[in-house]
């Protein structure tokens, strides 16, 4: 069932609840389509996709290690 009009289709909200429902179904079992819609919804609008690192703070005094 991959298609990618589908998928453009729903991020452009022009699909049926019952379209939607079916497509969220399937894109739980489909990594190339859940990758797709990522990488088209980041295509899209990227002021969504910032880049935020995290921030890790050390405590004082200890050290981290790794196992």
């Amino acid at each position: 069932m991959c298609s990618i009009e589908k998928l453009m289709r729903l991020l452009d909200k022009r699909l049926r609840l019952d379209q939607e429902l079916e497509l969220f179904d399937h894109l739980d079992h489909c990594d190339s389509c859940r990758t797709a819609v990522y990488n088209l919804s980041h295509d899209r609008d990227k002021a969504f996709f910032v880049y935020r690192p995290y921030k890790f703070k050390q405590p004082k005094n200890k050290k981290l290690s790794v196992a």
